[in-house]
């Protein structure tokens, strides 16, 4: 669900996300997702679950293995269940309360591809 043509701020779209959130308890999880969107998922489902299975599925490790990189509040579960969660510097506030650590630059300024480098590789 979104918004682009009109441009709602993230406050209006967050009442949104209460809204359906209030009116399907234990049926559905909206979250704000950026570019004046919505996600709307069954219940329980979001990034932390898709991550987990995969790298206990798949690579044979754990969450606190890994690290996540995230902007907006469809990002909070990953970054709260992970080893080490980044909040890009221009992150939701929601989702800069839960982050390990904030990148220096944003994410229209290279900051993911910045940070990969500083933290891993350029040590």
């Amino acid at each position: 669900m979104g918004w682009a043509k009109r441009k709602l701020s993230q406050t209006i779209i967050q009442g949104y996300v209460n809204q359906l959130n209030e009116q399907f308890p234990n049926l559905i999880q909206a979250t704000y997702s950026g570019a004046y969107g919505i996600d709307i998922l069954p219940a329980g489902v979001n990034k932390a679950l898709g991550l987990k299975r995969l790298v206990e599925n798949y690579l044979n490790g754990t969450l606190d293995q890994v690290v996540a990189f995230g902007d907006t509040s469809n990002d909070i579960e990953m970054l709260s269940e992970v080893g080490y969660g980044y909040a890009m510097k221009n992150a939701t506030d929601d989702l800069l309360k839960v982050a390990d650590k904030v990148t220096r630059y944003d994410n229209n300024h290279t900051g993911l591809l910045s940070e990969i480098e500083y933290q891993f590789i350029n040590r």
